[in-house]
Parts: structure tokens; sequence; C-alpha cells
């Protein structure tokens, strides 16, 4: 698949996504279905497929090549990341698989992560020749121990930043600073 993707070339759109997936809890998973859906949005635009009739297993292929670009240089992260879902798998573990997790940012700020499992119910209805199908998603009481766990790193750093942003911005601003951009 290699030389069908060098000739088709590789944009920063499609890239962009999964380079920063790993740093949002992704899996090489994750990277090939993001490299699928780019791909996909493509071919939808009038591009010819240079793998002819094949999508997911030309997007499989690049995914472990990106995969392990990334982690290759991001090698800390991803050992920080792991750290972090072994916290969160030991502290559920200690606590209880249906507890609340919630922890203090530096900045005072208390931070909840609570995901709960959802049902998921289809309702189909035909009015005519045209069928209609919603899907109704409800929490239960019962929490989702794998999201739990894997989007705590995430959530456990962009809790840091944001401590960060709002102890450096009282500083900033006693020291004359009136405007700032923040990416």
């Amino acid at each position: 698949y290699a030389k069908p993707w060098l000739n088709f070339g590789l944009t920063r759109k499609a890239m962009k996504k999964p380079c920063l997936a790993l740093s949002y809890g992704g899996t090489q998973k994750t990277i090939c279905n993001q490299l699928t859906e780019w791909f996909r949005e493509e071919l939808q635009s009038g591009i010819t497929n240079p793998f002819g009739y094949k999508i997911y297993e030309p997007c499989l292929y690049l995914g472990s090549i990106v995969w392990d670009s990334v982690t290759s240089v991001t090698q800390s992260a991803l050992e920080c990341m792991t750290f972090l879902k072994t916290l969160m798998s030991t502290t559920l573990s200690s606590l209880g698989d249906n507890s609340v997790i919630h922890w203090d940012t530096p900045s005072d700020l208390r931070v909840f992560q609570d995901y709960k499992i959802r049902n998921k119910n289809q309702v189909r209805t035909t009015l005519g020749d045209t069928l209609r199908v919603c899907t109704i998603s409800e929490d239960t009481l019962s929490r989702s121990k794998s999201k739990q766990i894997s989007r705590f790193p995430a959530n456990y750093v962009h809790s840091l930043d944001a401590a960060l942003l709002t102890c450096l911005l009282p500083r900033l601003y006693d020291s004359g600073v009136r405007s700032l951009i923040a990416v």
C-alpha cells in the first residue's frame, strides 16, 4: 500500500487528528478510524481510490506507520498516559468501580469525572415509503470503568492546563499584559 499512498498524497489535514490522538488517550485503532474517516471524505469529493474498492485495509496499513512514528517521538508522553491510566484503574479498584472520581487542581478547582454506562434504544418509524430510525440514549446508574480509565489522562492534563492559565492570568495582568491569545 506504500506506493499508492505516496502517489495519493498525505496532507496536514490527514495527519493532524491522528497525531493528536495519542495526547487524548487515542490508540492505534483510533488513528486508523480517523484516517479512514479522512480518506472517505477525500473519496466523496471525487478523488479516485488508488486502492480500487478497498478503504479500511489501506488505512489500517497507514495507521500502523503513523502509530509507530508518533509513539517513537512521544515515548515519555505515552509512559505518562500509561501511568495515569494505571493510577485510575488502581483508584477504581480501591474505591469501587461505581465511584464518582474527582480531584482538585492547583487553582482549587474541583474536577469531577463521571462517565455513566448508556443504554441505547432504536425507534423505527415508517411514513409512506420512508423509514426513519431514531436512537435514544439514556444514562444508567452504573459508571463505565473503561471510559473512566481511558479518558482520565486527557481530563487530568486539561485540568492542569486550566489551572496554569487561571494562576497565570492575574500575574500577567499585574505586570501590564492586557491582551493574550491562547491556543
